[in-house]
């Protein structure tokens, strides 16, 4: 029960946010649109209007609340088009290519987890260790711009941006480029050419965003079975005469599942939110993070609010499903919600 409150509180201070995002940012916001348009008194008001400015502010949270809960999200300043329609293929565009990278990153984490971790305390742990205590380092940013720099500038064997090349113009039946490419006309007209260049225009994006999350999934993973491997049931197994591998499998990957398993699932959000930001500004993917950027570079206002609010209902749905996740996973972790 408390959690389900937390989740209820948690979305209404989240509405909240969007909805003072504009009236509480310096200055005023017309005028940061307008710019020099906003000497001009006519467009000026129709500006107050069109945000709804222009009513008393317990006036504009009615009508802001109204037009959520009745999916009128508004439209966009800039383009005029609709901020919903503008934003689910971003987000697809995100959420395909972060659940690649969370996937990516759990597999290769976990297992080097468990090679350091069953190699504690030798010369390659330690080194391997090091190294990756080095990697973890090197800002997001820059780590892009290297990639750029060498793989696509030097000996040009990935591209720079965009989601699948100038050849192919993939129809989006599903927003997920992998999957669009492989069905209906684009896989007839194209085959498998449109499905391999979509892949190769993730490469760089995947390593740049997995660097972190792989280095903090390993480090995680190995602390976690050391834990596990100090219990005494473990002992016990040992002395009873279990193999190392029936050991890890029936008694140390259920007990650490749990913790990577959260981890992990925190890094989704951080790669397909924060870290998209800065990466899909880089590689100029056409994800929600750079339609962020772009909104707020252009004072696109109406869209910064909407968005704010579904990257934080989004976060709220993730760490909920991460509940049940572990609730399965671990049956001593479940509590009534």
């Amino acid at each position: 029960m408390n959690r389900s409150i937390n989740f209820f509180i948690s979305i209404f201070f989240i509405f909240l946010i969007s909805f003072f995002l504009i009236r509480l940012a310096p200055g005023d916001p017309v005028l940061l649109m307008l710019g020099d348009r906003g000497n001009d008194p006519a467009q000026y008001r129709v500006m107050m209007e069109s945000l709804g400015l222009n009513y008393p502010l317990y006036e504009q949270f009615k009508i802001y609340t109204i037009n959520i809960f009745t999916g009128n999200f508004g439209h966009s300043i800039v383009s005029g088009k609709s901020i919903i329609l503008e934003l689910l293929p971003r987000w697809k565009a995100s959420f395909e290519l972060g659940l690649i990278v969370f996937i990516f990153s759990f597999f290769i984490g976990g297992m080097l987890g468990i090679y350091l971790a069953y190699n504690f305390n030798t010369k390659k742990e330690k080194i391997l260790s090091s190294s990756m205590l080095v990697v973890y380092c090197i800002p997001i940013f820059w780590l892009g711009l290297l990639l750029i720099n060498i793989f696509s500038l030097k000996f040009n064997l990935f591209p720079v941006s965009g989601r699948v090349g100038y050849d192919f113009d993939i129809t989006p039946y599903t927003g997920f480029y992998l999957i669009d490419s492989l069905i209906g006309d684009n896989y007839k007209n194209y085959g498998f050419t449109a499905f391999f260049s979509c892949l190769n225009h993730m490469i760089l994006p995947i390593i740049t965003m997995s660097i972190v999350p792989i280095v903090s999934i390993a480090k995680i993973t190995k602390v976690s079975i050391l834990e596990v491997l100090r219990k005494d049931y473990i002992l016990t197994a040992k002395s009873l005469g279990m193999s190392e591998s029936s050991i890890f499998f029936k008694h140390v990957l259920r007990n650490i599942l749990v913790p990577v398993l959260t981890i992990s699932s925190l890094y989704l959000i951080n790669v397909t939110v924060a870290g998209a930001i800065l990466t899909e500004t880089i590689f100029s993917w056409p994800g929600i993070g750079r339609f962020l950027v772009t909104s707020v570079l252009s004072r696109d206002y109406p869209v910064i609010q909407i968005v704010v609010l579904f990257i934080g209902v989004f976060i709220l749905i993730v760490n909920l499903i991460l509940e049940i996740l572990v609730k399965i996973i671990d049956p001593k972790q479940r509590v009534k919600v």
